[in-house]
């Protein structure tokens, strides 16, 4: 005998998703996205002295912040000297 299939209101409600969740305070990831939060913004270097993490890890994770899974979006501005 068939199976009849489910509908949406027997189906449970999915959690919160990466997508929605804040990052847990108290990770790297968290004072990554709580750097980027600063009004004066913060650089690679810093980053890298926060969380100890190679430039590639931290440009994977701001990467990962302005594809709209946690956090704010990322701008970054060059300063290019004069010399």
């Amino acid at each position: 005998m068939p199976t009849k299939p489910k509908t949406s209101a027997s189906r449970k409600p999915k959690a919160a998703t990466a997508k929605t969740a804040s990052p847990k305070k108290g990770t790297k990831h968290a004072l990554v996205v709580d750097a980027l939060r600063r009004p004066e913004g913060v650089t690679l270097k810093e980053l890298i002295e926060i969380t100890g993490w190679l430039p590639h890890t931290i440009r994977a994770t701001i990467s990962n912040i302005n594809h709209g899974h946690s956090g704010p979006r990322a701008r970054s501005s060059r300063c290019r000297s004069s010399g």
